[in-house]
């Protein structure tokens, strides 16, 4: 992909890989994750603002542009970041995770018809 002038610069190569590493291990657990009670490991340095949309990329360790999360996390503010659709979970029962206050039914989904099924004469 050509870049041009105007466009957001990320850091690249082994100065990226080192910036990375010194980042996760400044914040080795998840912003997101530890703000709701859980303990999980971050694994993606994550710019607040991206850089797509005006952020600075200002190759300090401690940044104020970014946070640590794991991927689950980073996966889930990417997408509502740039409008994505949000992944659905899916709980062992094979029901999809239902957002708290949300009711289930207690069987499986009925498909909707919008004419009644003809029957055809032997």
């Amino acid at each position: 992909m050509v870049r041009k002038s105007n466009e957001y610069q990320r850091l690249r190569g082994n100065a990226a890989v080192k910036l990375r590493r010194q980042r996760l291990a400044a914040e080795p657990l998840c912003r997101d994750c530890v703000g709701k009670g859980v303990v999980r490991a971050s694994s993606v340095p994550d710019h607040i603002v991206p850089l797509a949309l005006g952020g600075v990329e200002d190759g300090l360790v401690v940044s104020p542009n970014i946070r640590c999360l794991c991927r689950e996390c980073h996966a889930d503010r990417t997408a509502e970041q740039f409008g994505h659709r949000q992944r659905r979970h899916v709980a062992v029962d094979g029901w999809s995770d239902a957002p708290q206050g949300a009711i289930r039914s207690s069987g499986p989904p009925q498909r909707e018809t919008s004419a009644p099924a003809k029957h055809h004469k032997p």
